[in-house]
């Protein structure tokens, strides 16, 4: 159960104030949905810098924690979210400044590998990259992966196979595997098709997204970009089973939809005083 080197990182890692991969994931998750808040949010100037700089200082812990997962997450949604931005921002500045950052972004990448090859606190994290990307060319992704992922993820969908309706919970009289870092995969041994379509049925109603689902300046775009991060992250990560992720999402989630429900309580709620 679990990653099968997680003692050995802890006992690395804890003393220098890393904490548990849970924390991580669900800011890598929800960097776009946040970051969409705090750039339609007319709020003033201070505020608006403080919340920034939070958003900044949590993305920064997470590329340092060391999880590879949450940091190709957390870039995969910030680069996507900068993308949408210069393709549906309103104002000239925001499209021009996130050009820049994209642009940024793609010129630091050499720059991250050598500096991170140099100091302690990053030599990890491209120590760890280097082999799975040359383990992944010469040996194949299944052999390259040394935290075991993919061979969890093989063994929670056998044990999906043996019991596919209603999982593995309460029915096998016998040995069965649940991996614990895909959320796809162990929800399906744990709980099988019945478990899954009632977890979808759960989530279901927070994707209607409105007209313009890629638009940040509607609002939706982040919350968008959040949900197909936790779908996509969630074959080789717990991310659908992150209670912070989830609420962190539904909490800064500005689609049309979710304002249209807000407006409406709003109405009822000043019909009901009146």
């Amino acid at each position: 159960m679990g990653n099968p080197m997680a003692e050995v990182y802890a006992a690395e890692l804890y003393p220098k104030g890393v904490t548990n991969y849970s924390w991580y994931t669900p800011v890598a998750i929800a960097f776009p949905v946040i970051a969409n808040w705090l750039a339609n949010r007319s709020a003033r100037s201070l505020s608006k810098v403080i919340g920034w700089g939070m958003l900044l200082a949590a993305a920064i812990a997470t590329v340092l924690s060391t999880f590879t997962m949450a940091m190709v997450l957390l870039g995969a949604g910030a680069f996507g979210w900068l993308g949408l931005v210069v393709l549906t921002g309103k104002s000239r500045f925001a499209r021009a400044l996130g050009a820049l950052v994209m642009i940024g972004m793609l010129l630091s990448f050499p720059t991250l590998y050598f500096f991170g090859s140099a100091f302690e606190a990053t030599q990890f994290q491209v120590q760890k990259a280097t082999r799975l990307l040359t383990g992944a060319v010469e040996m194949g992704l299944m052999d390259a992966d040394e935290t075991g992922r993919t061979e969890m993820f093989e063994g929670s969908m056998e044990t999906f196979l043996k019991y596919p309706i209603f999982g593995a919970w309460g029915l096998a009289t016998t040995y069965y595997f649940v991996g614990g870092h895909s959320s796809w995969a162990d929800t399906l041994a744990w709980q099988g098709l019945f478990g899954l379509s009632l977890w979808l049925a759960f989530l279901s109603p927070s994707w209607k997204r409105g007209k313009r689902p890629l638009s940040v300046a509607d609002g939706a775009a982040g919350g968008t970009l959040s949900w197909i991060l936790l779908g996509v992250g969630g074959v080789l990560n717990p991310t659908l089973h992150s209670a912070l992720g989830l609420l962190l999402i539904w909490l800064y989630d500005d689609s049309p939809i979710w304002r249209s429900r807000s407006n409406r309580f709003r109405a009822n709620s000043d019909v009901e005083k009146g």
